[in-house]
């Protein structure tokens, strides 16, 4: 028989299964399908669903459901790439009219066309000026290609389009004007424009908060770049843009306003539902804001017919809709926060009220939200945890303190949109000044050290410790679980887990990273001491390797000669993140490029060695120190890991070459990392039978020097070495294990 936590386990068991359609397997994804189907197991024995055959048959057809919800995505691009370079009528709309930022074409009128309604994002800078919001076109399109990842850690816009309910980007081909419009979208960018030009009258500070804060748009400020990175940095960024946080605290302020001018139950929860729909269809409808409108109806609807309304089961209800709209929402970060925020709601908040919550005190309401606002940011660890591998406890305390200034300026700027202008300006001294200090404050608390802890490697034993806090909750709520000793099993899941984890240490991980034309190569030893070999000539590519792979900082960083292709991306790296040691050979001007005292410097000359937890570093420089060609002043670094030779060669050409033909160094290679990207000044037939490699990895990305060389690729060919390149493949990463290496790249 059901009951109301009914719709928490379907829930649960549609975000697990939906994760698994839509991602490829890997070892995290084995422990969840694998809690996935405990948690299946305990739901049919809580519900005797074994005896209840109709009800079985009502999972079964669910999940074939939810299956067929999956596929639906490949008919979707079906249905439109067959429409490319037809005409289609669309409605024309930007999600942020004030700055004509994202573009938005939704489809109408076309009963055969399978995706009618379907919104399709769009770059159309260039007919900005062209059409206005609201009206309707008849446009040909082509799809742009999406722009893959190519290193671990970069944005995936491919999934941030799809977890927003987007398709895809599409280019215009051809634009014509029908002569109709739909006012309502008129109606709505000419309201947003009036509320955020009254903001603009009180003051640029205010104007910035308020407008971010109520409907998610930025309006022009001084060093506006400097604060969006502050509240970024202080993890606050999503207090400013439209959430389910906003939805709640105007529901809560509208319910309570009704209530105290008693207007009568059936008319209030009608102005509240005008109300929260006229505010979602201001903020461009977006999907995060939809979730929230369908928690409030939920809500609303429970208290109408029931007179009781159970939040679990509630935002339950709305995570299947979501999914079953939009299948691959669960790659949505939102989405992800929404579901740990509402378990922060659900669960967490109510135990913390129970047992901290004093009925008689008088600060009954500040301690309920300083409760509720810390049960939603510490459920939401687990992103923290597994995604940015560390804790700040200083930042949760500072972001408890914020929710809630924040909510009172979101009340503020709801109601100046109310009042007069001359009251506003009268105001606007100490509302632009509340808002300045806030935006100071938060620079200068971005600047500080929040304390964060560093977990390192322990990523499984992580998840561990969640799986069994989810047995607790299951233990909690399913007799048929009681039978089992919940200390047995989760000593057993913590055992297991440190056992992977230390598997997962036990290897040499080489990084090639795609970095364009340039090189840059991440070496992660099995106790996590990490040697960076150049840095390609920007810094955010490597930033985002360096976060996504848990590194806090560079234990080595080899910079092979001066050119910014090697060494640019170190200049800003070195204010990032702190590096140790930096090693690189006599005659390159290092100094001149890497400032940080805090580094120590080895200017190496000949040959030169060091171990670094099991792996032998060798260097060789060429001394050629006075030609003019850098290049050839490459420092040349073999690196040794058991029956594993590496040879990393910079840049250099034939003369460096020559130099190294009878140097041991070249001795017993198994992978060669080409030379200056595969030009035909480098790798030579004499070099290239010296050292003799199995396999070349080339770094290289689109350029106008024609690298790599079609001769030095026919010589690869002619020795029968397995080639692998970055502008074909993304990064590359080599994993040694048990004497035996594997390689991975991203795009193939």
């Amino acid at each position: 028989m059901f009951t109301k936590r009914c719709l928490t386990d379907i829930s649960l068991i549609t975000i697990f299964l939906d994760f698994i359609l839509i991602n490829s397997v890997n070892l995290y994804l084995v422990l969840m399908s694998m809690y996935c189907i405990i948690l299946f197991i305990f739901f049919v024995k809580k519900y005797n669903f074994i005896k209840e055959k109709k009800i079985v048959l009502l999972i079964i057809l669910f999940i074939f459901f939810l299956l067929l919800i999956s596929h639906s995505y490949y008919e979707y691009r079906k249905e439109i790439l067959s429409n490319v370079g037809k005409n289609l009528q669309v409605v024309f709309y930007y999600e942020d009219p004030i700055n004509k930022k994202n573009a938005i074409f939704k489809t109408i009128n076309n009963n055969d066309f399978y995706l009618n309604g379907i919104r399709l994002n769009s770059n159309v800078s260039k007919l900005k000026e062209q059409i206005s919001d609201g009206e309707v076109v008849e446009i040909s399109f082509f799809f742009t290609d999406v722009k893959k990842i190519r290193n671990i850690g970069e944005f995936d816009y491919e999934k941030y389009l799809q977890g927003k309910g987007l398709f895809g980007s599409i280019d215009i081909k051809n634009i014509k004007r029908t002569g109709e419009k739909k006012n309502i979208y008129l109606y709505r960018k000419n309201i947003l424009t009036y509320i955020t030009e009254k903001y603009k009258k009180v003051g640029p500070n205010f104007s910035y908060i308020a407008s971010s804060l109520v409907f998610g748009i930025k309006t022009p400020l001084e060093n506006e770049k400097m604060v969006t990175n502050s509240f970024v940095k202080t993890s606050t960024i999503h207090f400013l843009t439209v959430s389910g946080f906003h939805f709640g605290i105007l529901y809560i302020f509208l319910l309570k306003l009704f209530r105290k001018i008693k207007i009568p139950f059936i008319i209030r929860n009608l102005a509240i539902l005008i109300i929260i729909s006229s505010y979602w269809f201001l903020t461009a409808m977006k999907f995060s804001a939809f979730r929230a409108l369908c928690t409030i109806i939920i809500i609303i609807l429970a208290k109408s017919f029931y007179k009781k309304f159970d939040f679990l089961s509630g935002v339950s209800l709305v995570i299947i809709i979501s999914i079953i709209l939009n299948t691959l929402i669960l790659q949505s970060l939102s989405f992800v926060l929404t579901v740990l925020a509402c378990i922060g709601i659900g669960i967490i908040y109510p135990v913390l009220k129970e047992i901290l919550l004093n009925k008689d005190s008088f600060s009954k309401k500040i301690i309920t939200s300083l409760l509720l606002s810390f049960s939603i940011q510490f459920s939401m660890l687990p992103y923290n945890i597994i995604y940015n591998n560390n804790i700040s406890f200083i930042s949760l305390i500072y972001m408890l303190i914020f929710g809630i200034i924040i909510s009172i300026l979101f009340y503020i700027s709801f109601f100046a949109i109310f009042i007069s202008n001359e009251l506003l300006i009268i105001l606007s001294p100490f509302l632009d000044g509340i808002c300045k200090t806030l935006i100071n404050f938060n620079i200068k608390t971005a600047k500080l050290d929040l304390l964060y802890y560093s977990l390192g490697v322990f990523k499984i034993l992580t998840i561990a410790i969640f799986i069994i806090v989810a047995l607790v909750y299951l233990k909690q709520n399913l007799d048929y679980y009681k039978k089992i000793k919940i200390i047995n099993l989760s000593l057993i899941i913590l055992f297991i887990s440190v056992v992977l984890s230390y598997q997962m240490q036990n290897s040499l991980l080489i990084y090639f990273i795609d970095v364009g034309e340039g090189d840059s190569s991440l070496i992660i030893t099995p106790s996590r001491k990490t040697i960076l070999i150049d840095s390609g000539n920007g810094y955010l590519r490597i930033n985002s390797v360096l976060k996504a792979l848990k590194v806090n900082k560079i234990d080595y960083l080899v910079i092979s000669h001066e050119h910014m292709d090697h060494i640019g991306g170190a200049i800003e790296l070195e204010n990032e993140i702190e590096i140790k040691n930096i090693l690189y050979s006599k005659g390159n001007r290092i100094k001149n490029y890497l400032h940080n005292t805090k580094s120590n410097y080895f200017e190496l000359n000949g040959e030169n060695t060091i171990y670094v937890d099991g792996v032998k570093l060798d260097f060789q420089t060429s001394a050629i120190n006075l030609l003019k060609n850098i290049n050839n002043n490459s420092l040349i670094l073999k690196v040794t890991f058991k029956d594993l030779n590496i040879l990393f060669t910079g840049d250099m050409e034939l003369e460096e070459e020559k130099l190294l033909l009878n140097k041991k160094i070249i001795a017993s290679i198994d992978i060669l990392k080409s030379p200056h990207h595969g030009s035909k000044t480098s790798s030579s037939e004499y070099i290239l039978n010296k050292i003799n490699p199995k396999i070349v990895v080339i770094q290289v990305g689109k350029n106008s020097y024609s690298h790599p060389s079609k001769v030095v690729i026919n010589r690869y060919n002619n020795m029968k070495l397995k080639i692998y390149r970055n502008d074909k493949l993304g990064m590359i990463r080599l994993k040694y294990k048990n004497d035996f290496v594997s390689i991975k790249s991203m795009l193939k």
